[in-house]
This record gives structure tokens, C-alpha cells and sequence, in this order.
């Protein structure tokens, strides 16, 4: 139940997190100015964890394999988050939600064959019915589908197996390393995805001088501010929730409530009523979570 919990808080955190990103995107006009805002969130995100960790009377110290888990974590989220932003911008736009709810799949084959997590045949069912609610819930974005270009093909599946990693990332840290808290793995993730951001900003020119770009970034400060809280809190109560249940279950479950959760906010703040998809996706999602309990 504790797992279960934490996906919730990670669902809610996260769906506040797409809300400041959503209000932030039209003010954003190139690549550059995302790896700005992306930067400046991230550094949020490790002096929220630095503090953290030294206000619980945590030690720093990371075994080996943790420093490697946390380093392929690093590139992961960077990597989805840089695809994901050259997915908007291109012909395969439609897809991408859909590719990133999907991604689930990777940590359902690593928890079986890895971690060796078993499928009973109540959790099997689960799942079943989870894969039934959001092919519901995202029925009317597979009929906008489009047939994407090369280039766009090849950002889904970046976008697909980054997602997947961060996942698997996750359920290695907590299965390897039981001993230590998701707070390191947060913490130095998100060390990490600052370092590479700070490599690859220069190759990346901003269409603004760079007083203009301060500028806007200092504007942007109660936004950041929220979207790192939240980013911070996502990362952690997800990897968190590992140490609880099982990836087969924990993952899809988290791809369906994230869609449920943007429905609703669809509905409270821009007035869009849900569909029956929808409500019917939001009831197999109930009768998965009591499945999955058995």
C-alpha cells in the first residue's frame, strides 16, 4: 500500500510539474532557452536534495555500482528530455505521449527477467487491465495518428528507451542497493543531468543576447522554482515506490493515473469534459489496483 502511496504523490507532483511547463512553453523560442530552463530547474533539484540529505544526517558517500545506476539515470532523463523537446517540434508530435505511457514495457521485462519479479496470475490480470485503460484513455489521440518521417521515428524511439531506462535506473537502485536511500540516487542524478546540460549548452545558439536570456530566467523564478520542487519529489517518491511493489505493476499503474490525472486537470483548469474512453479507462484502472493486491 506504502507503493502505491508514493505513485500517487509522484502522479499529483508530477501532473503540477506539466502544468508550469505548459504555462512556460510559449515563452520558450529555441532549443537554447530550454536547456536554460532545464539547467536552472535541475540546480534546484540538487540543492533541494544536497539540504535534504544533510537535514535527515544522511552521508553522501555512493558505493560504485550507485555512481554507475546514477550515471546512466543522468543520461536517461537528459536524453528523453532533450528528444522529447525535438518530438515537438516535429511531424511525430501526436505520438509521443502515447510513446512515453508506453514505455512501461521496458521496466515490466527488466523486473521479470532481472530483478526476478513474478507475474501471479491476479498481477497478470492487472496489467491486462491497466494496457485496456489507457489504449481507453488515449483512443482519441491514436485516431489523430499520423505516419511520422525517418527523423521522427527515430525521436520516438529515443524518447521510448530513455523512458524505459530511467525506469529500469530506478528498480536497480532499490533492488542493488537496498541500503542506501532514493535520496543519493535524486541527488546525483540530478548532479549528473546538470553536468551534461552544461556540455552540450554551447553547441546550441539562443536566438536572445545573453542579458535577455538572464532576464527571462529571473522571470521565470516562481515557475522553476515549483517545477523543480516537483521534479525533485516525482523522482524520488517513484524510485521510493520500488522498495514497495513490484515494477510489473508500479509502472503501467503509474502511466495510467498520469493520464487520468491530465484529464482531470484538463477538465478543472481548461474546461474539457471528460469522455466516456476516458471514464471507462478511469474504472479498469480501479479494477486493476484491486487486483493487483492479491
Amino acid at each position: 500500500m506504502i507503493g502505491y502511496i508514493f505513485i500517487l504523490i509522484t502522479v499529483f507532483l508530477d501532473t503540477l510539474k506539466g502544468g508550469c511547463s505548459k504555462k512556460l512553453s510559449t515563452s520558450l523560442n529555441c532549443l537554447a532557452d530550454n536547456i536554460n530552463l532545464c539547467f536552472v530547474r535541475n540546480t534546484v533539484c540538487v540543492v533541494l536534495g544536497y539540504f535534504i540529505i544533510l537535514a535527515s544526517g544522511g552521508s553522501l558517500h555512493m558505493p560504485a555500482n550507485g555512481w554507475i545506476i546514477c550515471f546512466f539515470y543522468g543520461v536517461g532523463m537528459t536524453v528523453n528530455y532533450m528528444t522529447w523537446l525535438m518530438v515537438l517540434k516535429s511531424d511525430a508530435y501526436m505520438l509521443a505521449n502515447a510513446t512515453v505511457k508506453s514505455s512501461f514495457v521496458i521496466a515490466v521485462v527488466f523486473g521479470i527477467f532481472l530483478f526476478g519479479e513474478r507475474f501471479t496470475l491476479a498481477k497478470f490480470a492487472a496489467f491486462l487491465l491497466i494496457v485496456a485503460a489507457l489504449y481507453f484513455m488515449m483512443r482519441y489521440q491514436v485516431k489523430q495518428f499520423k505516419k511520422p518521417g525517418t527523423m521522427g521515428i527515430l525521436l520516438l524511439v529515443a524518447v521510448f528507451l530513455s523512458a524505459g531506462l530511467n525506469s529500469v535506473c530506478q528498480k536497480a537502485f532499490t533492488s542493488y542497493l537496498p541500503e542506501c536511500s532514493p535520496k543519493l540516487l535524486t541527488f546525483y542524478t540530478f548532479v549528473i543531468s546538470c553536468a551534461i546540460l552544461a556540455f552540450l549548452r554551447p553547441f546550441f545558439k539562443a536566438k536572445a543576447c545573453a542579458a535577455v536570456q538572464a532576464k527571462n530566467i529571473v522571470r521565470f523564478i516562481p515557475y522553476i522554482l515549483i517545477m523543480g520542487t516537483d521534479l525533485y519529489g516525482a523522482t524520488y517518491f517513484q524510485t521510493a515506490a520500488n522498495k514497495y511493489d513490484d515494477a510489473v505493476i508500479l509502472y503501467p499503474l503509474n502511466s495510467a493515473l498520469s493520464v487520468i490525472s491530465a484529464s482531470i486537470m484538463s477538465w478543472a483548469v481548461f474546461g474539457e469534459r471528460p469522455s466516456r474512453d476516458s471514464i471507462a479507462g478511469a474504472f479498469l484502472v480501479v479494477a486493476a489496483l484491486v487486483l493487483s493486491r492479491f
